[in-house]
This record gives C-alpha cells, structure tokens and sequence, in this order.
C-alpha cells in the first residue's frame, strides 16, 4: 500500500526541573494509507509528543517526518498551514480542547474560515452537514462546551478535526473518559467515517483492548522507544515483547473475580553471578519489570543488563523474517501466529 507518513529516526527530549528527559529516542515508523495504526503504551511513553512532532506542532530534536512524499522539516510557516490540512488531530480531553467563549457552530466554522475552505454564505450549511456526519443535531449549533456531554463534545472535536478534509487523522485517547456504550458509539463511528472518507487513522492509547477493535497494525511504545511492531492480529494472538504481554494482562476483564495479576521483579533478583546490581544505563530498559528475564539462565540475561535491544525484524521460523514485523527483545516471547 502507499505509504502516507514516514517517521525516520525521531527524537526530542525537554527539561525538567533542571535536567533534560529524552522522551522521543530514535523513532521509525511508517504509516501506509488504508492501514489504521495503534499507537499503543502507559503513560509518559511519549505517544502524544510523537504525534505532536509529525504534525510539527513542536519541533524534534534531530529525524525527519515525511507525509505524502514531502519532507516537513523544508517546509515554511505558509506551506506548513496548507499541508496541517491534510493531517489533524483530536486531542485528548474533549472539553479542553475547545474554547468555551465559542458555541459548536462557530468551534466548527473557524477552521472552515482559518483555511478559507467556504464563505460565510456556506457557513451554516457546511457546519450543519458536519454535525450530521458525526450524528450531532443542527440544533446543538448553539450550544457552549459545557452544556454538552463528554460523548457529544468527542463528536464535535471530530467533526472539527473532520472540516479540512483530512486524509491522516491522529485520535489521542478518543474514548478513555466515555462509559462503555458512549465507547462503543464513537468507535463505531469511526469506523464508518474511514470507509466513506478514506481516511488513515492513527489511535494513541494505552488501552489495548480498544486499539485491537479499530487498528490494522500496532506500535508499542516503552520510555521513548518502539518495543514492538506489527499486524494486530498477531501481536493480539502472541506478543513477542514482555511488555506487550504486561499490557495485556492488565486489560480488565468482565469476571469481578478476576484481578490483574502484574509482577514487578526486584532488581536484585536479575543479578549476575558476579552479584552486581541491575543497571539500566546502556542495558535493556524493561529489564527491572521483566518476568520473563527472570526465569532465564544468568549468562542469558548478561546481555540484556548491558546491551540496549534494538528494534529487528520478527523472525520466528528462523527462516525468513515475518514481515512489517518487528521487536526490540535479546530474547523475545514465540508467537502463536504467523
């Protein structure tokens, strides 16, 4: 499939009470268009400033994004503006988001007049139609923020994120603060829109379970970095990165018996022989909460204390590599599916 977005060594770090946090560490990823991505991980895994950056709504620190053939980084403030059509976002905290001095009628109108995509003789009628498409009545045009609930103000930030006719929409949390049918309308929603509108999607949540109904392909974030790559129906089937399998495992489930079982594994307990303490200075940063290194051989684990993974290509069969998958694992989990 074409590729729409391709991120390239992507990095940027800010400072914080004096010291500086890399929060980006070497990103690449390519989004293909067709093709819905997860962007998946806890929070601080940097999943927000990844997007933030391929919108260049903040400036990396070295890499480079590309979308649709150019590279955003030549780019000047005038050609940046005519591109951000083509890329929008809804972000996170639907009542944050939008000015509570402007009513939804005119939330929906200022891009249509920022990126003088119809007059004010169209105005209404276009704002009208956008409010139907996400199924939010004419009526409410005169409403503020606030006298609208959370499922509906999500609506409107994506008919907002809608208005410029996008063909790469990045969704930050869009479900997190909805109860579970309000959930369920909104993706359902979604869904609908990328059909009629071919539209790329990128989701970013930490929520696993959620990611796995709308995305085609799946990204793990850990501490900046991507831990692991691939179709999300094999990362659903088998991960290979341990941490995927913690996030997994901590999906709540519908049995009020069951509670998510998390194991944290003392540093000391993934000492060498030689008795030193766990270090993650130029090791694997997973290794403190790592089960699975703590059941393997002390020779085994040598590497991951003192050499960082890098992301590589899948190979499960030993033969040839799966592809458009990968995993940053010395010692990565066997998958069930190919």
């Amino acid at each position: 499939m074409t590729e729409l977005l391709r991120v390239r060594d992507l990095s940027k770090s800010f400072s914080l009470a004096g010291r500086r946090r890399e929060v980006l560490q070497g990103i690449d990823l390519t989004v293909r268009r067709g093709l819905n991505l997860g962007l998946v991980g806890e929070s601080g895994s940097g999943k927000t400033t990844l997007a933030l950056c391929c919108l260049r709504l903040i400036e990396p620190d070295a890499g480079t994004v590309t979308f649709a053939g150019q590279d955003l980084s030549q780019l000047s403030a005038p050609a940046m503006r005519r591109l951000r059509r083509r890329m929008q976002m809804v972000f996170q905290g639907s009542l944050e988001a939008l000015d509570p001095r402007l009513t939804l009628g005119q939330a929906l109108a200022e891009p249509l007049r920022i990126h003088q995509i119809v007059g004010d003789a169209q105005m209404a009628s276009r704002t009208a139609d956008l409010l139907a498409e996400v199924g939010l009545a004419a009526g409410l045009r005169t409403r503020y923020p606030h006298e609208i609930s959370g499922g509906q103000r999500q609506r409107l930030g994506i008919a907002r994120a809608l208005a410029t006719e996008p063909r790469l929409l990045f969704l930050d949390e869009p479900v997190s603060a909805l109860d579970v049918s309000v959930r369920a309308q909104i993706l359902e929603l979604l869904e609908g829109l990328g059909e009629r509108r071919d539209l790329t999607m990128v989701f970013i949540s930490h929520d696993l379970s959620t990611v796995a109904q709308v995305a085609d392909h799946m990204a793990v974030m850990f501490e900046g970095r991507i831990v692991e790559e691939g179709s999300t129906r094999r990362i659903c089937r088998g991960p290979s990165h341990p941490y995927t399998a913690d996030l997994f495992a901590a999906i709540p489930k519908a049995d009020p018996r069951h509670r998510p079982r998390r194991v944290r594994v003392p540093a000391a307990q993934l000492s060498i022989t030689s008795g030193e303490p766990v270090s993650n200075g130029g090791g694997c940063p997973y290794l403190g909460r790592c089960v699975r290194a703590a059941a393997l051989a002390s020779h085994e684990v040598e590497i991951c204390r003192f050499e960082r993974p890098v992301l590589r290509p899948l190979n499960e069969s030993r033969e040839q590599p799966l592809e458009g998958e990968r995993v940053a694992c010395h010692h990565p989990m066997r998958s069930e599916a190919t």
